[in-house]
């Protein structure tokens, strides 16, 4: 009798993680996961540790909350597997790529905030705020001619040329 009613408790005890798993997750949950699995295939592919990283916490607080062993693969809670990286129109995973690049721009631009003197920064917010007036204007000639006045501070101040000159830019026209 003993050796049955153990055998019975160790038979629970294995099963509990099973019936986790086997859990589904509310309608609203899956759509979720789901978009931040396919998120995380795209960051896994271009190698984007980073966001990679954030989808991993999100992914693993879905699993919290329903009681799924954080070492199950997310292919196995994922709706499709493999093939729900396809839903990438999800509204949550819009909002939340809007949100991140919202945030990604404002640290990009608070990085290279006050990096100009004092003389530059004024020079740099003229030679700006015409470039964007000869933009508005299509005025080519003039759009290239600020452009390269402002290339020449970006090299002076060592500030990289993939930041965008509203990043620079201290007033006006933010675009």
């Amino acid at each position: 009798m003993k050796k049955l009613w153990a055998g019975t408790l160790l038979l629970l005890a294995l099963s509990i993680p099973l019936l986790a798993q086997g859990q589904r997750l509310s309608a609203e949950d899956q759509q979720r996961f789901d978009s931040y699995y396919s998120r995380w295939i795209e960051y896994r592919q271009t190698n984007n540790r980073d966001q990679m990283s954030s989808m991993e916490t999100r992914m693993q607080e879905i699993y919290t909350r329903y009681g799924i062993p954080s070492d199950t693969p997310y292919a196995r809670v994922a709706s499709g597997g493999e093939h729900a990286r396809d839903r990438d129109r999800d509204y949550d995973r819009d909002r939340d790529r809007d949100r991140d690049r919202d945030r990604d721009r404002d640290r990009d631009r608070d990085q290279w905030r006050g990096r100009l003197s004092r003389g530059d920064q004024d020079r740099f917010d003229s030679y700006y705020s015409r470039w964007v007036r000869y933009r508005q204007g299509n005025n080519r000639e003039q759009v290239e001619s600020m452009e390269k006045r402002m290339w020449e501070l970006y090299d002076r101040n060592q500030i990289p040329h993939n930041v965008p000159f509203a990043a620079i830019a201290s007033q006006g026209d933010r675009r």
